[in-house]
């Protein structure tokens, strides 16, 4: 599994991994979910999924979060991507 942060090159990542089986776990920025911003968050999930289209082996993560972050904000946040 390559874990990617939210700043990092998806189009040199997915020419990279081309035709491997590699897991690729795409992050957003954990602070959006700490900080209850769903907007900003909701524009950075639909850029990752625009990014990660034609990534079988793709998989949805926010990097670590801090323990000031709800767990009903987690679960709001994997309604998000699943929605994505």
């Amino acid at each position: 599994m390559l874990a990617v942060d939210y700043k990092a090159d998806f189009d040199l990542i997915k020419e990279r991994t081309d035709g491997t089986d590699i897991v690729i776990r795409g992050c957003v920025d954990p602070k959006l979910i700490e900080r209850k911003d769903w907007d900003t968050l909701q524009e950075s999930i639909d850029q990752l999924a625009q990014k990660s289209r034609d990534m079988p082996n793709f998989v949805w993560g926010c990097g670590c979060v801090t323990y000031d972050t709800t767990i009903e904000s987690m679960q709001r946040f994997r309604d998000m991507c699943l929605s994505a």
